[in-house]
């Protein structure tokens, strides 16, 4: 059972999302959401960010990326707000419950990037 009318409605939530998304990246956010796109369509697990620029997704090169987690900024509690507003699928793996913290993890922390960019899985 769907929770979705039908592939046009679909489509118009992901475009939504996407666009909320972007909004929630306030420096650097053409270079996030590319990283973002990379993220979600890479082959598997993801080891380092830079791995992410081989992906076709991503168009930039790696002083962009290198950029863009160095410089780039998240409006995190609008980012809360959007995925917050996300409908529940009822797929383990995309309704799992992320820590979404305000800063970026310290290099020691248990944080990795097959949960999204600074995203921390609870355990």
């Amino acid at each position: 059972m769907s929770l979705l009318a039908g592939p046009g409605e679909a489509f118009a939530q992901a475009s939504r999302f996407r666009e909320d998304l972007f909004d929630c990246l306030t420096a650097r956010g053409d270079e996030l959401f590319d990283l973002v796109d990379a993220l979600l369509c890479a082959d598997g697990p993801v080891t380092w960010p830079v791995d992410l620029t081989l992906v076709a997704e991503h168009r930039r090169g790696h002083g962009a990326m290198y950029d863009a987690l160095n410089c780039g900024n998240v409006d995190v509690p609008r980012l809360r707000q959007v995925l917050a507003g996300l409908p529940k699928t009822g797929h383990i793996a995309s309704d799992a419950t992320y820590d979404i913290g305000d800063e970026r993890p310290a290099a020691s922390s248990n944080c990795t990037l097959r949960g999204g960019p600074w995203v921390e899985e609870r355990t």
